[in-house]
């Protein structure tokens, strides 16, 4: 690698989603993709299947699905340049979005690109295999167009395969048929272990910026300018942000935290979006748009105490929400947002005190302060200049969750956790050890209305009024298919959710409710005696039609009670049908 004289910043910029790095071109796989690159699950897949049609006397249809920016067209370009042989008799349709003249809709064009697998050719006519990047949406849009008659066997195809369902996709092809595919979206970000999450991809692309190797430009930048040349490095926000990303529990954090932002918010975060996020929280957007050393220089030397803090990777990691939409909700998954008693003892503390860098050497080990310059603004920090003082306590517990080998304060979300380790369970078919989450939503179900008298459930009939309250005897019980287990121990691909069946005594009926962080997070409310309220009833309606659907069906055989409370005193009504008579009976109960 030649030397030259540059800075970290504009290699870093390279993650940019605006940098031309960030665009694919099937025809173009340059030195910087290729290093980039991370071998996925889905990559040996993919050549396993143009491996086998290449041995086809007939025409194969290919399909790479998943969202935008999720990687299709960067594994098509990334084989199509390392494996060349695959690619000998096979068309590349890499923009399933495109047209291919002002007067045709994206829907036209893949009709004409299609027409060799429409009904009426296909298994008629010779031709190439095509290999197709096609975001979901896209395919849906196109099997439900105005011309979805005449691509019914690809359509009961992707139905079958349930490729565009939100379940995970079923990969067991009859060999003979000319359709196959991957969806990228069976794979996320992170995987599933008994340990909690973890991730090869994010590991391997921040081990890819980090990483002392002659290939990696961001290290060469780092060693031959940063560290070599460049004057104002003491104080460079980057450079100190580049030394901390080599940190593994850094590294650890962001992980995690990304994890734990897709799973609670339903992030969609591609590996380009990701790239793109990693520059943001390396690179303050003070120095986003400097494009001469000279200006970064001067930037560097000018700025103050409170700029420099601000511009460190763990405050702009919780920061960059409040600059995009997509991580918006990185501010709720903050270290504040837990309170306990250690945390609550601290707050009182770090206010009350002028000595702030004897609670950092408590928390933070002190040759991170020394390396960052912490040290020294906690030396000159000035009591009355609250603003500063609030910002250090916020960095205080970011550096602490993102610098764990150190750390004393343990913040744990313990409901996220729980979440995690049924998710994981759940995935891996291991039904026993979910038992625990059949009855805490059992106990939900009975609860959703309001608290009844055990075994019974409360029931709406017409308005919602005060004066009764009508009560239904009920008994649910766990639908449990038995499946058998998966082996693996790190779950690569899995739903990031969890269908739970149940079913009422002496019914053959079942009824799934599918479970995501938010409906557990208030099923372990429930649990703990939260009511849910109009609001919760607004936002669950899926869970609000599943308990509707249990209640109809115990309901032409059960006990119906109503009670009265005037004053002190409470009547009670029963309403029960007679199935020799075939009448209903309504009388009061006796106490």
């Amino acid at each position: 690698m030649e030397d030259k004289v540059y800075c970290l910043i504009s290699e870093l910029q390279r993650f940019k989603q605006s940098s031309k790095e960030a665009v694919e071109n099937i025809e173009e796989f340059n030195e910087f993709k290729q290093y980039m690159h991370v071998e996925r699950p889905f990559e040996k897949e993919l050549i396993s299947i143009l491996r086998e049609i290449k041995e086809n006397s007939y025409p194969n249809l290919v399909m790479v699905c998943g969202s935008v920016g999720d990687g299709k067209s960067h594994l098509i370009s990334f084989l199509k340049a390392k494996y060349p042989d695959l690619f000998e008799n096979v068309k590349i349709h890499n923009d399933a979005t495109e047209s291919y003249s002002p007067t045709q809709t994206s829907m036209d064009t893949l009709r004409i690109e299609l027409d060799i697998f429409s009904d009426k050719n296909i298994g008629q006519k010779a031709g190439k295999d095509i290999v197709m990047a096609i975001n979901l949406g896209t395919l849906s849009n196109f099997l439900n167009a105005a011309y979805s008659e005449e691509f019914t066997v690809l359509k009961k195809f992707v139905e079958e395969r349930k490729i565009i369902e939100d379940e995970q996709s079923s990969y067991e092809i009859d060999e003979s048929s000319p359709f196959r595919f991957i969806n990228l979206s069976d794979y996320h970000l992170y995987e599933l272990t008994p340990n909690g999450v973890d991730s090869h991809l994010q590991k391997s692309l921040l081990e890819k910026i980090v990483g002392e190797n002659s290939q990696n430009s961001f290290h060469y930048a780092f060693e031959n300018a940063c560290q070599s040349t460049c004057p104002v490095r003491d104080r460079c926000p980057v450079v100190r942000n580049y030394m901390l990303l080599q940190k593994e529990s850094v590294k650890k954090a962001i992980i995690e935290q990304i994890s734990e932002l897709i799973i609670k918010y339903k992030v969609i975060i591609s590996a380009r979006t990701y790239l793109d996020f990693l520059y943001r929280v390396l690179v303050h957007e003070r120095f986003d748009q400097l494009k001469s050393f000279d200006r970064i220089k001067k930037e560097v030397k000018k700025q103050k105490d409170s700029e420099y803090i601000a511009a460190l990777l763990p405050n702009l990691f919780y920061e960059y929400g409040k600059r995009s939409e997509l991580f918006h909700n990185l501010e709720n998954i903050q270290p504040d947002t837990i309170r306990d008693s250690e945390v609550d003892d601290l707050i009182l503390t770090f206010f009350n005190t002028d000595d702030l860098k004897s609670i950092f050497s408590k928390y933070l080990d002190r040759s991170i302060l020394e390396e960052l310059d912490i040290e020294t603004i906690l030396e000159q920090f000035n009591p009355k200049d609250k603003e500063m003082q609030l910002s250090l306590f916020h960095t205080l517990l970011r550096f602490n969750r993102f610098l764990s080998d150190v750390s004393t304060i343990q913040i744990k979300d313990n409901v996220y956790d729980k979440y995690i380790s049924y998710l994981y369970h759940w995935n891996k078919r291991n039904i026993v050890e979910i038992r625990d989450l059949y009855k805490d939503a059992i106990h939900s179900i009975y609860n959703w209305n309001g608290e009844a008298e055990k075994g019974k459930i409360n029931r709406f009939i017409g308005r919602n009024q005060l004066k009764y309250t009508i009560s239904q005897a009920l008994k649910i019980e766990p639908y449990v298919n038995q499946e058998e287990k998966r082996e693996e121990e790190k779950l690569e691909r899995f739903l990031n959710h969890i269908n739970l069946e149940f079913k009422v005594e002496n019914s053959s009926v079942t009824h799934s409710i599918k479970i995501d962080y938010n409906l557990f997070e208030l099923i372990i409310k429930i649990k703990f005696g939260y009511r849910p309220n109009n609001f919760d009833k607004n936002n669950f309606i899926s869970f609000v039609d599943f308990v509707e659907k249990i209640i109809k069906v115990g309901c032409n055989d059960n006990l119906m009670e109503f009670r009265n409370k005037v004053g002190r005193e409470v009547k009670s009504y029963s309403l029960t049908y007679d199935h020799v008579f075939k009448v209903y009976e309504f009388k009061e109960n006796q106490s």
